[in-house]
């Protein structure tokens, strides 16, 4: 199965400029032609799939996202997902050439590999409606007179007494 893409090349071109597009993705010397550019070689194309795969490595990790789930903030145009999506696939294609990008492109690139890592660890989340009420887990204490009334099983006699005091 091929992987998927979260983005587009005239999405790419919506995010990044033209001419640099039309360099970075072609190899014979002369710029890519059209707007968006043609990418018959598929370069464009490969480095796409690339910023998706990087995503979605980190977006699937602990069960945090379904690939099902990527697929439908896609096609929901959730911009988080495709500004992350052209900025990996921007740095793909530098990393292709064996140069360094200009500094506020490099800027875009390493940001978005720290939000991979934020997204990894759930420090930030897709603008999705499932995953939005999503937080930190929570301790809640029962009150002794509380537990008494709920009757669980933890309260049956051959588990140990717990103290309901501070001493």
């Amino acid at each position: 199965m091929a992987q998927a893409s979260y983005l587009t090349i005239t999405e790419l071109r919506e995010q990044y400029d033209l001419r640099l597009l039309q360099q970075l993705g072609s190899d014979s010397g002369a710029p890519l032609s059209g707007d968006p550019p043609t990418d018959s070689s598929g370069i464009l194309a490969n480095a796409i799939e690339r910023g998706s795969s990087d995503v979605e490595s980190h977006a699937l990790r602990g069960g945090r996202y379904t690939a099902t789930e990527l697929v439908d903030l896609a096609t929901a145009d959730d911009w988080t997902l495709k500004s992350l999506v052209a900025d990996l696939a921007m740095g793909h294609l530098f990393m292709r050439r064996g140069g360094t990008a200009p500094p506020a492109i490099e800027n875009r690139i390493e940001q978005a590999k720290r939000d991979l890592e934020d997204l990894r660890d759930g420090r930030e989340i897709f603008n999705s409606a499932p995953h939005q009420t999503a937080g930190k887990a929570k301790i809640v204490v029962i009150p002794a007179q509380d537990r008494a009334r709920l009757n669980l099983v933890s309260d049956l006699p051959y588990f140990p007494h717990r103290r309901t005091r501070v001493i």
